[in-house]
Order: C-alpha cells, then structure tokens, then sequence
C-alpha cells in the first residue's frame, strides 16, 4: 500500500501552505460557479405529470396550438355599486386600446345585469415568469386607470398562473436561509468561537451553489425537468451533509489533540 512521502506531507500541512491548500478548492469551486452559472430551463407542460398518462398526453396536444391558453387573461370590470353606466363603458371603451394584447376591435362585453364587463386579452408571454411578470403590470395599468366607482380585476388562465407562481415566490430563498441559520447556531454552540464556525459556514455555501450548477446542467443533459424546489431540497441536503462532515472533522481533530497530550 503506497503512501505520501513524509517530507511531501507535512510541507502541504505546514503552516505556511495549509491555508493555501485548503483554499484551493474554494477557489475553484467559485471560478467554475462563475463560469458555468445555473443551466436554463425551458418549462413544458407535462413537466410535473406523469409520463405516459392521458392528461400528460393533452397537455402536450393543448401546448401545440396557435393560440397559447396559458396567455390568455380575463379584464374584469365591476361597478362598485349599482351598474355601469354609459359614462363607464365608454371610459372603458377608450383606455382598452392602451392594454396589451388588445386588438385593435376589442371592446368590453358588458354583463346582461349592466353590473360588469370582461375582455379577453391574449399577453405576449411565452414563459411561467413573463406571464407573471405580464399580468403584474397589467393589475397596476388596470388600478391607475379605472373609472371612478369601478373596481378593475384580472382573471383567466394567465392570471391563475402568476398567483400560483407568486405563492411560491421566495420559498426556495426562505428556504435555503432558514437552512443556514440552524446550521449557524450549531455550529457556534459546537465550537464554541465568535469567528471558527464561518469557516464550514463558508464551504459549506460554496459547495452549495455548486452542486446546484452540477445537478442543473446534468439534468439538462439528461433531458429530465426540475423547478426551484429540486434546487431548493439539493441545498437541504448539501448543508445538511457539510454540516455533519464539520463536526466529525473537528470531533476527530480533538481526539488526536487528547491523544497527543497524553502522549
């Protein structure tokens, strides 16, 4: 069994290029994050059903045709009390050549009660964050222009989309620092120092981003999807790893420490 050569391993252990040593891996971890960055994702829309069914199936024909049902979003115009008289409508007529996606015939289809009125638009979104992005801007130029006495709200496909991709925005972030702040208070009641406890802190988060550009580009070589809570369950468990590797690291450094001493 071969072995390092005494004079070849306690120059790495010196003093002198331990910190080098130990850094070199930081550093190439950090260049190759800045390199590479996160691979894109193209959203399909049998990404999260399963393969082969029926209604991974449809959603594949229905993501075909010429119009996009995903981009379609629903102008909703109540009166707030009452119904919407021809001073409204006509106020509504005019602004809705301003909103995107309106041809240039559109016009507001007023309620058999007179109470309401809707208008389908068809938003130049071809992904899950411009639409969210799309009907975004959309609620604002609809809630600066409505007439006085009338409440302006979207709905449609476009709409449910961006609500469902904003009550998931942030989780992956909240995620990932809840993670960071349990690792951080055990690693300072571990090693009980106001400055030791960054240094796993520090690797740790590097070795995190850094799986997650590896796991990303893979996927993408491999043809399989994945969304933000795959990234976000990768960081779990790389912090949860590192973690452990830290503290048996330094349970095992204290053992030989005892043993030296007894010696």
């Amino acid at each position: 069994m071969s072995t390092a050569p005494p004079g070849w391993s306690r120059r790495l252990t010196s003093r002198r290029l331990a910190p080098l040593v130990a850094l070199l891996p930081l550093l190439l971890g950090g260049l190759l994050i800045g390199l590479l960055g996160t691979a894109e994702r193209t959203v399909g829309p049998a990404d999260e059903l399963p393969a082969g069914s029926g209604v991974a199936e449809a959603a594949e024909l229905a993501d075909r045709l010429p119009d996009e049902a995903g981009s379609t979003a629903i102008v909703l115009w109540t009166a707030q009390e009452g119904q919407l008289g021809e001073e409204a409508l006509g106020s509504l007529r005019e602004l809705v050549s301003d909103l995107p996606g309106a041809g240039p015939q559109a016009a507001p289809v007023p309620s058999e009660d007179g109470t309401a009125a809707l208008l389908p638009l068809e938003l130049d979104a071809p992904t899950a964050s411009d639409t969210s992005a799309a009907v975004e801007d959309l609620r604002e130029q609809l809630a600066e222009t409505a007439p006085d006495g009338v409440t302006a709200q979207v709905t449609g496909p476009a709409a449910i989309q961006a609500d469902l991709a904003k009550v998931f925005e942030g989780a992956d972030l909240t995620l990932l620092a809840t993670t960071a702040a349990v690792v951080t208070i055990l690693l300072v009641l571990t090693y009980r120092s106001p400055v030791l406890w960054l240094v796993p802190l520090v690797v740790v988060g590097v070795a995190d981003r850094l799986a997650v550009v590896v796991a990303t580009h893979v996927l993408e070589l491999a043809g399989t999807a994945w969304n933000e809570s795959t990234t976000g369950i990768l960081s779990v468990l790389v912090f949860g790893a590192g973690t452990d590797y830290a503290l048996l690291l330094i349970s095992r450094y204290r053992d030989e420490l005892k043993g030296e001493e007894s010696r």
